[in-house]
């Protein structure tokens, strides 16, 4: 993925795990990147 060109209309994909006594559920799911004004901040890519 490339950091310096993230928008809030991509989706990042994920894998959700949940357990809790006796049931678990697994799945994929897609993260959006939101607020505007965090957006066009540089972003630290020293992580």
């Amino acid at each position: 993925m490339d950091t310096l060109k993230i928008n809030s209309d991509q989706k990042i994909a994920g894998q959700f795990t949940y357990f809790n006594t006796g049931e678990y559920i697994e799945s994929t799911m897609g993260v959006r990147y939101r607020g505007n004004l965090s957006l066009g901040f540089p972003k630290n890519l020293s992580i």
